[in-house]
């Protein structure tokens, strides 16, 4: 038989592929065509300001817990940019800790107050928000939470000094109207953690954890003040007595948080939503014992000096106690003159 040569040489293998044709790059897109600047309106400088101050400052109001911190700034940064009345009082806040950093009679490179400036912003954030608390819903809970916390900042960063340079207002009626919107919004902070529905905030409300305790000289000072109030005959109001030991109940919860340690500036604002409604009247009606309680409770005010929206109220309040009462009163007054170190 005769051996048949193949095509390739007679190796007995198949042809090899004919190579495969190059493809031509596609072309590059043509790069999109720069879109014209648009207006743009001049920088407010003033705006800006307050805005870089307020990222230098303590960002939350109520507490120095980190993981707290983190939850109010980015609730904060998100919320303020759909609800006009938070910015203003984020500005309002800023503007206020500039001018009492500087002094009350700060101006700024256009010469405007900081003070009035940050009145300005809290009376439009004020304005803007007015409509929208009487129907707190689930658009605006977050907003309406936060907004809580810093009016009642900026009501106890605002001492007589700051908005009367006559000092016409008195220091225990000013200090009566601060407590009563911070019951207020302890009221619409409640509100507005029921319509959250994510738990986002509950870091901000969960309590610190400590260890109650009051130290002896405290629970003595405290027990002398139970027995005045009990001994006292002469009250006009009913269940004034009862009232009087309600309140003094909640100086000595608010004291034992702090000797604690807790790390939170909140006893400042506890207290005034805790103690009875009435008690706050008698307040304002300068009654003696309502007074020296007061009195104690400045002693929580002198524990948060270095917070700077609460320091400045202990001094001026303590003063216009010892001054409304009289000398029969005063000596009930020792510790918190011991301990606070006021002097008449």
């Amino acid at each position: 038989m005769t051996n048949q040569l193949t095509s390739n040489g007679g190796s007995g293998q198949p042809p090899p592929p004919p190579p495969m044709p190059i493809q031509a790059p596609e072309p590059e897109p043509e790069p999109a065509p720069t879109p014209p600047p648009v207006p743009v309106p001049d920088l407010n400088l003033e705006e800006l300001e307050l805005m870089m101050n307020w990222y230098t400052i303590d960002l939350h109001p109520f507490s120095t817990n980190l993981e707290y911190k983190v939850v109010w700034q980015k609730a904060l940064q998100r919320e303020s940019l759909t609800h006009p009345f938070l910015m203003h009082e984020i500005l309002a806040v800023s503007a206020l800790e500039l001018g009492r950093r500087k002094g009350c009679n700060a101006v700024n490179a256009n010469r405007r107050s900081y003070t009035a400036i940050a009145l300005g912003h809290h009376l439009r954030a004020v304005a803007l928000s007015q409509p929208l608390l009487g129907d707190v819903n689930g658009e605006n809970c977050k907003a309406i939470f936060l907004l809580s916390n810093l009016l009642t900042t900026f009501e106890f960063g605002s001492p007589p000094r700051a908005w009367d340079p006559s000092h016409s207002c008195r220091p225990i009626d000013q200090f009566h109207r601060v407590l009563l919107l911070a019951r207020g919004m302890e009221q619409l902070q409640s509100t507005a953690v029921d319509r959250t529905k994510d738990g986002e905030f509950d870091t901000l409300i969960k309590p610190d954890s400590h260890s109650p305790g009051l130290p002896a000289d405290a629970k003595a000072a405290l027990c002398s003040l139970r027995q005045l109030n009990g001994n006292y005959e002469q009250y006009s109001i009913y269940n004034e007595k009862n009232v009087y030991n309600a309140a003094i109940d909640q100086v000595e919860s608010m004291l034992a948080q702090i000797y604690a340690g807790a790390t939170r500036p909140n006893p400042a604002v506890m207290w005034a939503t805790k103690v009875p409604p009435l008690y706050l009247e008698l307040m304002r009606a300068y009654k003696p014992m309502a007074l020296v309680v007061l009195a104690h409770y400045c002693v929580i005010l002198h524990h948060f000096k270095g917070v700077w929206w609460v320091d400045g109220w202990s001094v001026p309040l303590l003063r216009a106690i010892w001054s409304s009462l009289d000398e029969e009163w005063r000596p009930s007054l020792r510790w918190v003159a011991e301990v606070t170190g006021f002097t008449s």
